[in-house]
């Protein structure tokens, strides 16, 4: 009770002082908001880290009278509350990464959908006015880089949380036998980067939503909504691009252990970025595809999975 009592309190005078000296836009909101709140759920539960972020933002818009502050705060205390529930759960990093992704991404785009006017800042609109400037792009280029501005925020955001709340929670002990297990996977990605990969549930999930999204896509009545439109397809590209890098990584790790070479395995990468880039439809398609067969021949995440928990018990002595 006491150690969450101070760690609430201290979440809230550190915000109190960095919203009312104007400090709150150099990476406090971003960054660091989250970051404490998944420290601060991980060792306090939910309803404590819920109390110490209501109390932050009435005193931000009461007291200091910052109304756009506090709702850009709400949505870094939603990613760090989605962050540190996914680091307490028995699953793969990547997948954490997948979901949390997604969860901030919706969260992203409710709050720039609905309270846009009220904080005076858009991302949607502020990438479209920044794109409309270069006019040496076609058209579809332009698409491309709108959209991947758009996912880029939520899984980056997401990224560095869940790096900086295990880091930050070891250095405090705060962290359970799962989320110990991610810290050192992290640690020592390096070691163990190779073996991580998303589940074949995730897959699944992710194949599913991409096929919905395209459907919803084709409904009449939908397309001429631009947000509607441009909600969905960013959520089908930060699928995507969770199932291409598994994909990649999957082929890349069968070239390796069919050749022993390098060499092979970095021309066959180049081979898949390239085409990529050319025939992304195709590529995407055939990608995912064959992830799934690889994995259905080789067994190769059943085999990852029995590698890293044989690892990690050695490692961490769990």
């Amino acid at each position: 009770m006491t150690e969450a009592a101070m760690l609430s309190a201290a979440f809230v005078v550190l915000s109190v002082i960095f919203i009312g000296t104007g400090m709150g836009y150099l990476g406090y909101i971003d960054f660091i908001v989250p970051v404490l709140i998944a420290v601060i759920y991980l060792r306090c539960g939910f309803r404590y880290t819920i109390l110490s972020s209501i109390t932050s933002l009435m005193l931000i818009v009461f007291a200091i009278g910052d109304l756009a502050s506090a709702i850009f705060m709400s949505q870094s205390m939603i990613f760090g509350i989605i962050c540190a529930f996914l680091v307490s759960k028995k699953e793969s990093i990547l997948d954490d990464l997948f979901y949390g992704s997604i969860l901030s991404f919706i969260v992203m785009i409710f709050i720039d959908f609905n309270f846009s006017k009220i904080t005076g800042q858009s991302i949607i609109k502020g990438i479209e006015s920044e794109l409309s400037y270069v006019a040496i792009l076609g058209e579809e280029v332009k698409n491309a880089i709108f959209y991947l501005s758009i996912i880029s925020l939520p899984i980056g955001t997401m990224m560095l949380t869940y790096i900086f709340t295990l880091f930050l929670g070891k250095k405090f002990r705060f962290l359970d036998e799962v989320s110990n297990k991610k810290y050192i996977m992290i640690r020592n990605f390096k070691r163990y980067g190779s073996l991580i990969s998303c589940s074949r549930k995730s897959i699944f999930i992710g194949i599913i939503g991409i096929l919905t999204g395209i459907s919803f896509l084709n409904i009449r009545f939908i397309k001429p909504i631009a947000y509607c439109r441009i909600f969905i397809k960013s959520t089908v590209y930060v699928m995507l691009f969770f199932l291409i890098q598994d994909s990649i990584s999957l082929i890349n790790k069968t070239v390796y252990s069919l050749s022993h070479s390098r060499v092979n395995t970095l021309v066959v990468q180049l081979i898949l970025l390239f085409s990529l880039v050319k025939f992304f439809k195709i590529s995407s398609i055939t990608l995912i595809v064959c992830n799934l067969f690889i994995d259905k021949v080789f067994t190769i995440r059943k085999r990852q999975n029995e590698f890293l928990e044989k690892y990690l018990k050695i490692e961490g002595g769990i």
